[in-house]
C-alpha cells in the first residue's frame, strides 16, 4: 500500500478525535440530566421529567456546537496540510514537464505534448493484481486538461500497471497511426480489454512509468509521463531529466509520510 494519503477523502484519523468528544459529550450530558433529574424529585418539585428534558438538550446543543466548531478547526487544518503536500508533488511534476517540453521543437510544444502525474497503489491482490490511484492532476502547460485526481488505474493492464507489478521503470512507444490499429497494440500487448482500450487518448505516442518503493522494498507510488511526441524519451533524456525527478519525489513522500 502506498504511504501517499487518498486525493479525495479525509482521514479518519482526523476525524476520531472529534467524534470521541461528542460521545463523551453525550455521555456527560446525559449523566447530568440523570443526575438533576433525581435531585428534582428527591426535591419534591414539579414536572421534573420536563425541566429535566430541557435542560440535557440545552446542555448537548451548547456541547454540540463547540464540538463542530472544533471539527471545521480540524478539517481547514487537514485541508490546508492536504493541500501542501499535493502542491509539493504537483511543483515537481510541473518542473519535469517543462524541462521536456523544452526539448521539443517550438511547434510541437503544445500545452499537452508532455504530460505528467503521479500514482499510488491503494490494493494488492485480486483479479487485477494491484489498484492504482491518480493523487494530482496531470501537470500540463497553460489551457492544458490535468484531468484532476482520483481517477483509478487496474494494475493489469498498461505501462503504470507493468510497472507497479515487475518494480521496474518501463518505456513505450506506440508503433500505429492509425487509432484502431493502436487500441488493438493496446488490447494484444499491454492487456486492456476492448472497452478499456476504446477509452484511451489516442493523442499519446510514448509513454513512461518509473515505480517508487517504501522501505520493505514493494512499489507504493509510480510517476507517469507521456507524450505525443513518439522520440522524446531517449536514454539521455530518462537518465538526464526523469530519474532525478524520481529521486526529487521519493524524498517528498519519504518527508511527508515516512520512509
Amino acid at each position: 500500500m502506498s504511504r501517499l494519503p487518498n486525493p479525495n477523502r479525509p482521514e479518519w484519523q482526523l476525524r476520531l478525535p472529534i467524534i470521541g468528544a461528542l460521545a463523551a459529550a453525550l455521555v456527560a450530558v446525559v449523566g447530568g440530566s440523570v443526575a438533576f433529574w433525581k435531585a428534582w424529585r428527591d426535591a419534591g418539585a414539579g414536572e421534573p421529567v420536563v425541566i429535566t428534558i430541557l435542560v440535557g438538550v440545552v446542555l448537548f446543543a451548547i456541547v454540540l456546537k463547540e464540538a463542530l466548531q472544533l471539527y471545521r478547526s480540524v478539517e481547514d487544518v487537514r485541508r490546508q496540510r492536504r493541500h501542501e503536500e499535493m502542491r509539493d508533488l504537483s511543483a515537481v511534476c510541473h518542473v519535469l514537464r517543462q524541462q521536456l517540453s523544452n526539448l521539443l521543437p517550438e511547434e510541437k510544444a503544445d500545452p499537452e505534448a508532455v504530460r505528467v502525474t503521479v500514482y499510488r497503489v491503494i490494493h494488492v491482490g485480486g483479479d487485477d493484481g494491484v489498484t492504482l490511484e491518480r493523487v494530482v492532476g496531470y501537470a500540463v502547460g497553460e489551457r492544458g486538461r490535468s484531468g484532476g485526481a482520483g481517477k483509478r488505474l487496474s494494475g493489469r493492464c498498461g505501462i503504470v500497471g507493468m510497472a507497479a507489478r515487475t518494480g521496474e521503470a518501463q518505456c513505450a512507444v506506440r508503433q500505429h497511426q492509425d487509432a484502431a490499429d493502436f487500441r488493438d497494440q493496446m488490447i494484444k500487448e499491454w492487456g486492456f480489454h476492448e472497452a478499456e482500450a476504446r477509452l484511451l487518448d489516442t493523442t499519446r505516442w510514448s509513454w513512461m512509468a518509473i515505480p517508487i518503493t517504501g522501505s520493505d522494498g514493494s512499489v507504493d507510488t509510480i510517476l507517469y509521463v507521456d507524450s505525443s511526441e513518439a522520440a522524446l524519451f531517449t536514454e539521455q533524456v530518462r537518465e538526464e531529466f526523469v530519474y532525478s525527478t524520481v529521486e526529487a519525489l521519493s524524498r517528498i513522500i519519504e518527508m511527508h509520510y515516512g520512509k
